[in-house]
């Protein structure tokens, strides 16, 4: 988990400057966590930092500019922790969701980093008119790190969906993805489906990885690819009650 530097106030000047009540302790090469705890946050890299001023000038651009002073905090490096977005295992599955597809978003804008699980059991569901509770941005290069197998759990709610529902769907080319120390567990479908995108089969392959990873009531597949694979590595993994 990323270490936390700093927590204060600031207010979004454009969309490529914070001015903040204290630069103390930020540096180039950090990052700032804008909006934390809900699922508008966003987080983005200190390029420079104008001290006449106490302003951060930041990248990439913000999606949007806040209209008013909002929190933020200063972490070390890119890391997308999924409470940072208002996930909570406290929450509800609809919440938890958008929560964590936000982060999904919001990691992929800066070329790809970890999204980070932290201990809990986090409800999810599939959203409304979808078969799935996340969908994978195109050309990702992605890493969902959890805390353990034992610690980290990723439920998908009962549905009364058909049984080809899955937790991740990936139909994006050139995909690095990654799945390290977690528990998936579904109700019907798949843990993770892949497609090729319109069935373009001049698309190129992708690369997965799962490494301790423990694959729970899957009734159909753990994994679903209509293709054939580059690059697969799955190991240490645990399947319990998954059918083909």
């Amino acid at each position: 988990m990323s270490q936390k530097i700093n927590e204060m106030m600031g207010t979004v000047t454009s969309l490529s400057s914070i001015e903040v009540t204290s630069i103390a302790n930020i540096q180039e090469g950090h990052w700032v966590v804008i909006n934390p705890f809900t699922p508008d946050c966003q987080i983005r890299k200190v390029v420079s930092i104008n001290n006449s001023n106490n302003t951060l000038n930041i990248a990439p651009a913000l999606f949007a500019v806040p209209t008013e002073t909002v929190t933020i905090l200063v972490q070390e490096n890119p890391e997308r922790n999924i409470a940072l977005f208002g996930a909570d295992p406290q929450n509800d599955a609809a919440s938890n969701t958008k929560a964590i597809q936000a982060a999904i978003a919001d990691c992929n804008l800066n070329g790809g980093s970890i999204v980070f699980f932290p201990k809990g059991v986090f409800e999810v569901c599939v959203t409304a008119n979808d078969k799935v509770c996340f969908h994978i941005p195109t050309n990702s290069s992605l890493q969902f790190m959890g805390e353990g197998i034992e610690q980290t759990v990723l439920q998908m709610a009962a549905t009364k969906e058909p049984k080809e529902t899955a937790l991740f769907y990936v139909t994006a080319t050139h995909c690095s993805l990654q799945w390290q120390h977690m528990t998936l567990t579904t109700t019907k479908g798949y843990a993770i489906h892949c497609e090729l995108e319109y069935k373009k089969k001049e698309q190129h392959p992708r690369s997965l990885m799962m490494d301790e990873v423990a694959f729970v009531n899957a009734n159909n597949q753990a994994i679903y690819t209509d293709h054939a694979i580059q690059n697969l590595s799955i190991t240490n993994c645990i399947m319990k009650g998954v059918g083909n």
